[in-house]
């Protein structure tokens, strides 16, 4: 099963710094004056690094369920040696990783050369990427990125530079051309998780509750957190009549996020608390704060965009944490990748709008898409 993911993850991340930007993951040596010694051990690491690869890759393939995560993989072979940029939302950010390492293998796959690059949630870097791409060529950019003015600009000199591109999770255009986009339906998708949560309240408490909702969203970031959590609020008062709403944000931290939990469960010292945020990485610091204050009987959790990091947590029956929304991250790279070489190849552009597959995981969904 493709869930052996988790083992594997922090093997998959180094073989990134070596995959991406050499299109094979060939290694250099530093220098051609080195030592004969220093060849041998450079020859050595090399060859223990394609072992490695090779077993992550057959690790890899047939595993997947046959219910999800498993991408499709099409008749596409690049016309001409095609040089591809990913340009990432943050390296620091497991989720965009996982979106990285699905490029990464997409690529591999359909022999395309594939630069990485990191956006480091900063304008000035991302504008930066953007340059450099422009200057080495390349054929084609994937921008993923979270603020639409900057993704406008870079759009721009995509534009006029006449790079094609897909904006992933916030649009990019120029002044006279709209790029296609792939994003997520993020209104739906945290509707889902206030639906989730709101039924998991019901389960355990009976709808006529009085309720507080703690909702953890993450609005500097933009329209895209703005929508999620405004469909997730909805979501858990569309069942539930009795509900008393605060908001605050994660600010994409994972302590601020268990810190600002800490705080509210202080100044809430009794009810029953659900709890809506926008991401599982800065779930799982405010489970920390839950379990720290000793709240499990009366706090419940939902979150969105599934972290392989956060299946553990899911998994277990005791947990408060009710679910999450899976976006199925690693197969983004195997769904445009294809789309990006036919671009190419034909002339006629893809798609302009373009939304990920989601499913509400559940403890009992999570066993069916996620078998340990």
């Amino acid at each position: 099963m493709k869930r052996r993911m988790i083992l594997l993850s922090l093997v998959l991340s180094v073989l990134l710094l070596t995959a991406c930007g050499t299109g094979r993951g060939k290694t250099e040596t530093s220098s051609k004056a080195e030592t004969q010694q220093g060849t041998e051990q450079a020859a050595r690491t090399e060859t223990e690094r394609k072992q490695t690869e090779e077993a992550v890759t057959e690790s890899l393939s047939g595993t997947a369920d046959g219910k999800w995560d498993k991408y499709e993989k099409f008749d596409v072979t690049p016309n001409e040696k095609y040089t591809f940029v990913y340009a990432n939302w943050s390296a620091a950010n497991s989720f965009s990783v996982q979106v990285q390492e699905g490029f990464v293998a997409a690529c591999d796959y359909y022999g395309v050369e594939l630069v990485c690059l990191d956006n480091l949630v900063d304008p000035i870097q991302a504008n930066a990427n953007c340059d450099t791409a422009i200057t080495m060529g390349a054929d084609f950019y994937f921008q993923y990125n979270q603020d639409e003015e900057i993704n406008n600009a870079i759009g721009e000199k995509l534009y006029e530079a006449g790079i094609a591109g897909i904006a992933i999770q916030v649009p990019m255009a120029a002044e006279s051309y709209q790029f296609p986009s792939y994003c997520i339906d993020n209104y739906n998708t945290g509707l889902m998780a206030g639906d989730m949560l709101a039924d998991a309240a019901i389960e355990k408490w009976g709808a006529d509750e009085e309720y507080i909702l703690f909702a953890m969203g993450y609005p500097e970031s933009g329209v895209m957190f703005q929508q999620r959590a405004q469909g997730g609020i909805e979501g858990v008062k569309a069942k539930l009549s009795q509900v008393e709403v605060f908001e605050n944000s994660t600010e994409g931290d994972t302590e601020v996020a268990r810190q600002r939990m800490t705080d509210f469960l202080t100044a809430h010292p009794e009810g029953k608390i659900l709890v809506w945020t926008n991401a599982d990485h800065v779930a799982l610091g405010e489970l920390a704060a839950i379990e720290a204050a000793g709240r499990q009987d009366d706090v419940l959790l939902v979150s969105n965009a599934l972290d392989i990091s956060a299946l553990t947590t899911l998994r277990d029956p005791d947990s408060v944490f009710v679910g999450t929304i899976d976006f199925n991250a690693y197969n983004w790279g195997w769904e445009l990748v294809p789309k990006a070489i036919e671009w190419l190849n034909t002339g006629v552009e893809c798609d302009k709008e373009m939304s990920p597959s989601s499913v509400a995981l559940t403890k009992e969904m999570v066993k069916e898409y996620y078998p340990e």
